[in-house]
C-alpha cells in the first residue's frame, strides 16, 4: 500500500487572476514488500489542464516541470530519490503531451 505524504496543487494565473493552467497531484514514498522503505519516491499527477485559448503555449509544459521541481524538493527533504512521474492518459489525442515529458 502507497501512503501519500505529500500533496500538490500548482496554479498558473494571468495579470489578471484568471487561471490559465493548474495541476494536481502527490508525491508518495515507494515501499518495498512488507513496507520495506526504500528511500525512493514517485510524482503522480492526477490533473493537468490549461484553458482552450491558453494551449500550445507551454503553460502545460510548465506545470509539469514546476510540479517535478516540488516532488524533487520534497524527496530531498525526506532524503529520498526521486525517480520520476505517473500519470494515466484518458484520451490519445493527448498522448504526445505526456510523451514528451518522459511519461510511458
Amino acid at each position: 500500500m502507497l501512503h501519500i505524504f505529500f500533496n500538490i496543487l500548482l496554479v498558473c494565473c494571468d495579470k489578471d487572476g484568471k487561471v490559465i493552467s493548474l495541476i494536481s497531484g502527490n508525491y508518495m514514498p515507494l515501499r518495498g514488500p512488507r513496507g520495506i522503505k526504500t528511500k525512493a519516491g514517485i510524482g503522480a499527477i492526477g490533473h493537468v489542464a490549461t484553458i482552450d485559448e491558453y494551449k500550445g503555449q507551454g503553460y502545460g509544459s510548465m506545470m509539469v516541470e514546476a510540479f517535478k521541481d516540488e516532488c524533487k524538493k520534497y524527496a530531498k527533504e525526506r532524503n529520498e530519490t526521486f525517480l520520476g512521474l505517473a500519470g494515466e492518459v484518458e484520451d490519445d489525442a493527448k498522448n504526445f503531451f505526456y510523451y514528451k515529458h518522459g511519461f510511458l
